[in-house]
């Protein structure tokens, strides 16, 4: 049997009552809502147990903790419960773009079911995630490249989504449809009548071991294969001067496009041909994975594939909340589209490199 505990709140919402002088109190939102106190505990923290509330009678009660401006007292409610109410985020705050979307995401998702995600970041060439030393419910985790890395997340026995990055046994993960995106990416040059294409990786963060880097290896030459075309080995660098001698490389073997693994590479390797007189995109096209205002305003404005890192916190924020409705119902995988945006710096080759 399912009941609707909302108590005497059938007649809809009582009158508006004016918004509370000091800090918004649950029985603040439950006067605004026209519902139980209990009920808008029940709502807010996401406990469904034996109790159902109505979809309308949800949607009222988030409705007046907007607009009331409630905040859950995390540290009061972790004393009392068993649950602290914390989603701790676990990762690198590179590539900055996509994880402020990713943050901005999991926040506006998580916060009407009452839930305050606190971030903890990753230093570079940390091989261990490390808990942070307050209690969290769940985790979200990012740039993670190894599984070994997650080795305390998965002890702690708690609930963890990684984004876009390597999952231990007991976690689910968001990925991105990397081979699509760089089927875009090689269609799409291949389209305009290049013939020799190369991939250039930037690794200044030993991002070798990333699963996205190899799968979009694969997916490159596999691709290109296809087509007919001879795919370069692809060009992986370190530092400046290893990515002089690579871009060299290509162009000496016909490459009129490169493919950059993220932003960063596409830059050191707009400066390079700069630096060799090649006009962007009149000599040479571009395109890189991951999209943001930058890339988008430099001249010419760069062709990317786009990764949504606010769709991925919405994902995982939602994949989460499901979780804890239905602890017995782990989420395993969710694969989200990318998506090419044409824009300046990829054309057709000049008529002696076709």
């Amino acid at each position: 049997m399912v009941r609707d505990n909302t108590k005497n709140n059938t007649d809809g919402p009582a009158p508006r009552t004016p918004s509370p002088a000091g800090p918004v109190r649950q029985i603040d939102v439950a006067r605004r809502a026209g519902v139980a106190r209990p009920t808008v505990s029940r709502v807010l923290g996401n406990v469904s147990d034996r109790f159902s509330v109505r979809p309308e009678v949800r949607a009222r009660v988030l409705q007046a903790a907007e607009e009331l401006g409630y905040r859950p007292n995390v540290m009061a409610r972790a004393l009392r419960r068993t649950s602290s109410g914390i989603v701790g985020w676990l990762g690198s705050m590179y590539p900055l773009p996509f994880t402020a979307e990713l943050l901005d995401a999991l926040g506006r998702t998580l916060s009407p079911a009452g839930f305050l995600v606190a971030p903890s970041f990753m230093v570079r060439d940390q091989e261990m995630l490390e808990l942070p030393w307050w209690r969290i419910d769940a985790a979200v985790v990012s740039g993670n490249r190894t599984e070994k890395a997650l080795k305390k997340i998965e002890q702690a026995g708690i609930p963890y989504i990684c984004v876009n990055s390597r999952v231990g046994a007991s976690g689910a993960v968001v990925e991105f449809d990397d081979v699509a995106g760089m089927t875009l990416a090689c269609e799409h040059l291949l389209s305009l009548g290049h013939r020799t294409l190369a991939f250039a990786i930037l690794d200044i963060d030993q991002m070798w071991d990333h699963p996205s880097v190899r799968t979009r290896v694969t997916a490159y030459e596999q691709v290109l294969k296809a087509a007919g075309r001879t795919p370069l080995p692809a060009l992986h660098f370190q530092a400046s001067e290893d990515a002089e001698a690579a871009v060299d490389a290509a162009l000496a073997q016909g490459a009129t496009a490169f493919i950059c693994y993220n932003a960063r590479c596409t830059t050191m390797l707009q400066g390079i041909l700069m630096r060799r007189n090649l006009q962007i995109p009149r000599d040479v096209s571009l395109i890189c994975f991951n999209d943001d205002d930058i890339i988008a305003n430099l001249t010419p404005g760069m062709t990317t594939i786009r990764l949504s890192g606010s769709q991925a916190g919405v994902t995982a924020a939602t994949m989460l909340l499901e979780w804890f409705r239905h602890p017995e119902k782990k989420p395993s995988r969710v694969v989200l589209p990318e998506e090419l945006v044409i824009r300046g710096s990829t054309a057709v080759p000049r008529p002696c490199h076709r």
